[in-house]
């Protein structure tokens, strides 16, 4: 029996699961089913803003072209979501830092080789964890995830840096 009452974090999760023609056929009929009329473009700052804080100090990491699930794709789907989003990142003309993050965290050894081969210095996943001087993973860092809910006050923050949201 399905589950009616998923929230949306958790519907997205899910979704990460299929393949983008099924995301985009899902997409499409909540769309007609809730008539709204979603944004063309996701912008959480736009390249006006990136370059402001680009000047003032912040630099941006690749995260891909599109955001799609590198492991979904062939080879090469994969090294153009790692190249075009770095071709971007200079033709925008904002402070770039050489480091790759997976998108979901997805990564396959298949997916490290065409983030390397497009010059990237290292890659992040989404596995919770802190790196020492030398890491043993440089196309593997783990880190520290940080979202609204794990910084709702000073004391949650803390102990979610502290990794004991994360103890087994």
């Amino acid at each position: 029996m399905p589950h009616r009452n998923l929230d949306a974090d958790t519907m997205i999760e899910r979704c990460k699961a299929l393949t983008q023609e099924r995301i985009d056929s899902l997409v499409v009929a909540w769309q007609r089913q809730l008539d709204v009329v979603l944004p063309r473009d996701r912008q959480v700052i736009n390249w006006a803003e990136a370059q402001v804080m680009s000047a003032a100090g912040v630099s941006f990491g690749s995260h891909s072209a599109t955001h799609r699930i590198l492991t979904h794709l062939d080879v090469d789907e994969v090294q153009s979501e790692v190249e075009e989003s770095w071709e971007v990142l200079e033709e925008k003309q904002v402070a770039k830092v050489p480091v790759f993050c997976y998108p979901n965290g997805d990564w396959s050894a298949e997916v490290v080789r065409s983030v390397e081969a497009a010059g990237y210095a290292a890659a992040t996943t989404t596995e919770f964890g802190y790196e020492g001087c030398e890491p043993s993973r440089r196309f593997g860092l783990r880190r520290i995830n940080i979202h609204n809910d794990v910084t709702y006050t000073p004391k949650l923050f803390a102990f979610h840096l502290a990794g004991y949201n994360n103890a087994r």
